[in-house]
């Protein structure tokens, strides 16, 4: 279940003043639709977006979706893992992530308010540190 999609802040200035398909794939996507978050999505996401071929795109999509889950195909995992996804997704969203849970019993789970699908430009101090953190845990584990 996606969230609604939200808009947390909106600069109708900046909107204004951008090409018009930039600014309508930024709006689509971005929750802070500010200068920072248009420098981040500029910086980040648009050079991707831009570079997009179709044709490719098309191919891999065809392979893209995998016949079994690795959790159904694997079961558990007991290793640290780290899952973040913004609160304010309405791409992917967070609540299906749920169910992963159960398969990694060591996972790290934050749905990041103040975020979106783009959350390691929204809120990038805190996925930097659930990422150090996580890197952490992994010399931790490997030196049991």
């Amino acid at each position: 279940m996606l969230p609604e999609r939200e808009v947390l802040t909106r600069d109708e200035a900046l909107l204004a003043s951008l090409d018009p398909a930039d600014r309508e794939v930024f709006a689509s996507i971005a929750v802070h639709q500010d200068e920072a978050g248009w420098t981040a999505f500029r910086d980040h996401v648009l050079p991707g977006i831009r570079a997009h071929h179709r044709e490719d795109a098309a191919a891999l999509l065809k392979a893209y979706m995998l016949t079994q889950t690795p959790e159904a195909r694997f079961g558990t995992h007991a290793g640290p893992h780290l899952l973040v996804t913004g609160r304010q997704d309405h791409l992917v969203g967070r609540r299906d992530q749920w169910e992963l849970l159960e398969h990694y019993p060591r996972m790290t789970y934050a749905a990041v308010d103040g975020a979106g699908h783009n959350v390691h430009l929204d809120r990038p101090a805190i996925v930097q540190g659930l990422s150090g953190d996580w890197l952490d845990s992994l010399t931790a584990d490997v030196s049991r």
